[in-house]
């Protein structure tokens, strides 16, 4: 559906941003680019967005400006040298610390979180966050890693071009060019996404003033002109107050910006409430006027539970109501952690993202999924989304989650912690899934330096698995690796972690074998790996693609008893939520729990009734209904049924209300008539209740 959306205001009225990017150039006056044709693109962003007349740098020369503009402060640096080491507050720390994300793009930074001083056209000098020790090195990346998809950005990002396209040492048209060739596609985004773009200058040339080009634009930006003296202290502030973040430095004195933004925007952004609601009115055919009319409002997983005896029961069903479903993990599969994060083998886990709500975004694609979640487009970082979660999971036999990360830093790091929070008190257990392997080769030492980090904050955590002692963690891996990652992660790990490697073809023959091995191919149904892993996906249907593996449940349910059967070491679901590739187990209004179901009973399938609630007195405000036991359901050897019968309603259940002319004195149970042969039924003054096992 369409809403209009008013981003949520801070005290001082700025907006709540969702994402930020700030790019810098260098050494040029005021003067130089507003009105100069050599840069049609900086007065393209003037007239589309917020022009500052009266901005400023603060002083000279370049690295100052831009420890003031991170900082709040040049810490005591008056010139260009390099190296520093800073522990003082800055806006890395304070968003990371605020659970938002933090980082760094930097045109021809040899690695990810290099500390060298200049490489080709890359000067440490103007990377002020590489300085900071109580922030991750890692925050500084690479610009060839700069995303396409601006979901996945850090909710704060900053451009460091090289010396040549930041006008350093280049022409004005030259960092022209390259601006509106790098950051068009993202401010043409960020104009339907709540998101800003911040373009300046650290300094000018060294005329009387110090002022320099500044230009804000972004969804919630009010074009125009504006004539407030401000500094790299009065951006800072207005950022930190854009996240609700405390201050650094003179920025807790700074003046925020507050006169650039529109009072409201409107978005065509797609909301999913976490139930559909279903209404049918039914006009009976018979003598009387009145109508009878009933609401569902359908949950993720809702049942009805009739509570007989060995004589009949009565129970009361409302004719509008909202069924509810609980979870409940299996006590006679699931075993429970030990204190260490330990569990032992056959494990059933399943690969998990917790990259929303950025990715729920890709493309340009809202929603980004053939699915429809039955708790909507939630956010990762929502504990009480987070907590279900941990329930489903548990429900359906899975012991522990591969969290999908992609760094230190990332969206999918600082989510982590909070992952293990939640987890706390469960038996669930979490380990990391390492993408970084799948999109490229870092090296030894990168590997190490990650393996350090994930230790030193997450691994001793209760809630992170252990096996044989060690800490986990999975590696991902792309098409062109072999042996040689298994030499550097041998190389790395240096036997700290029990290292879980993707297999490639002729992996049994390289000499440095890693502690175990796992496939992850959720477009097959099932992919064994000896004793190994046994893999299996419920479907998987890509946007934008025909499905590669079509949904089939009673498919699904052979698979689940051929991965138990198996006794392989890592009986792995793919996956519980990557609704972008449509391999998701968690609830969708199109199939409700039925994987979740089916994973909970082991695979073997259990008989659900379907309702028909045939009322025979419309203006009835409550119904009566009557049973007795007729049926036995076994759901998992070894686990007894309780006296009552329970059932699942899902999202394609049908209610059918039909008058009837004869209505019993006394409630028994009946077969009907057509056209309900077959079915089993229940009847009194009030109401025919009739279900049918299928």
């Amino acid at each position: 559906m369409l809403f209009s959306y008013l981003p949520a205001q801070t005290a001082n009225g700025i907006p709540a941003i969702n994402k930020t990017v700030v790019v810098f150039f260098e050494n040029t006056d005021y003067s130089s680019i507003v009105g100069n044709s050599s840069a049609p693109y900086f007065n393209s962003l003037a007239s589309s967005g917020a022009l500052f007349t009266n901005s400023h740098g603060i002083g000279h020369p370049s690295e100052p400006n831009y420890l003031e503009f991170y900082s709040g402060s040049n810490q005591g640096v008056t010139d260009d040298s390099c190296p520093h080491t800073f522990s003082t507050a800055n806006l890395g720390q304070e968003l990371i610390s605020a659970g938002f994300t933090y980082g760094l793009y930097a045109e021809d930074l040899p690695s990810i979180g290099s500390t060298v001083c200049s490489s080709n056209g890359y000067a440490r000098k103007h990377n002020p966050s590489i300085n900071f020790s109580n922030i991750s090195s890692n925050t500084s990346i690479p610009y060839t890693l700069f995303p396409t998809n601006f979901t996945q950005l850090p909710s704060v990002t900053f451009v460091v071009p090289t010396q040549c396209n930041s006008i350093h040492d280049c022409s004005i048209a030259t960092g022209d060019t390259w601006l509106k060739n790098n950051l068009e596609a993202y401010r043409v985004w960020a104009m339907t996404h709540n998101s800003l773009l911040i373009v300046t200058f650290d300094e000018n040339s060294g005329t009387s003033g110090n002022q320099i080009y500044t230009t804000f634009n972004g969804q919630s930006v009010k074009k125009g002109s504006y004539s407030e003296n401000i500094n790299h202290y009065n951006i800072l502030r207005t950022i930190e107050d854009a996240y609700g973040l405390t201050h650094a430095g003179a920025a807790s004195t700074a003046l925020p910006i507050t006169d650039a933004w529109t009072t409201s925007i409107t978005s065509t952004a797609v909301t999913n409430s976490p139930t559909a609601a279903k209404t049918n009115t039914v006009a009976p055919t018979n003598t009387r006027t009145a109508t009878a009319t009933t609401t569902k409002t359908l949950t993720p997983t809702v049942t009805r539970t009739l509570v007989p005896s060995t004589n009949t029961s009565t129970g009361t069903l409302q004719p509008s109501n909202t069924p509810t479903k609980t979870l409940t993990p299996s006590t006679t599969v699931i075993p429970t952690g030990t204190a260490s994060g330990s569990l032992t083998f056959p494990m059933r886990l399943a690969f998990v993202y917790n990259w929303f709500p950025e990715s729920w975004t890709q493309g340009g694609v809202f929603p980004y999924t053939n699915y429809h979640p039955v708790d909507g487009y939630y956010s990762s970082s929502d504990t009480t989304e987070t907590t279900k979660q941990i329930s489903e999971m548990q429900y359906a036999n899975i012991q522990g989650g591969i969290s999908s990360w992609w760094g230190q830093g990332s969206p999918t790091d600082s989510r982590f912690q909070s992952l293990l929070n939640t987890a706390q008190g469960t038996g669930f257990k979490w380990t990391i899934y390492y993408e970084p392997e799948g999109t490229g080769n870092p090296t030894s030492a990168t590997i190490s330096n990650d393996l350090t980090y994930i230790n030193t904050m997450y691994a001793g955590n209760s809630n992170y698995l252990h096996i044989n002692g060690k800490p986990v963690v999975f590696v991902y891996a792309d098409s062109t690796d072999g042996c040689t990652m298994l030499d550097r992660w041998n190389t790395a790990n240096s036997g700290r972690f029990y290292t879980v490697l993707k297999v490639f073809s002729g992996y049994t023959a390289c000499a440095n074998q890693p502690s175990n091995f796992h496939q992850y191919s959720p477009a097959v149904p099932t992919d064994s790996q000896g004793t190994h892993s046994y893999s299996i996906s419920a479907g998987f249907w890509k946007v934008g693609e025909s499905p590669r593996l079509v949904r089939d449940l009673t498919r699904f349910n052979q698979n689940i008893q051929s991965m138990i059967a198996s006794n392989a070491n890592f009986q792995l679901i793919s996956t519980f939520n990557e609704w972008g590739e449509g391999t998701n187990i968690e609830p969708a209004t199109e199939f409700g729990t039925d994987y979740l179901d089916a994973l909970h009973n082991n695979g073997l399938a259990v008989a659900t009734p379907t309702t028909t609630i045939i009322p025979q007195t419309p203006s009835s405000t409550a119904i009566s209904f009557t049973s007795t036991p007729s049926e036995t359901a076994t759901a998992v050897p070894s686990v007894t049924m309780t006296p009552s019968i329970t059932f699942t309603v899902t999202p394609n259940i049908t209610n059918t209300i039909v008058p009837t002319t004869s209505v019993p004195n006394t409630p028994t149970i009946t077969s009907t008539p057509d056209p309900f042969v077959g079915w089993t039924c229940s009847e009194d003054s009030v109401l025919r209740f009739c279900y049918q096992l299928k």
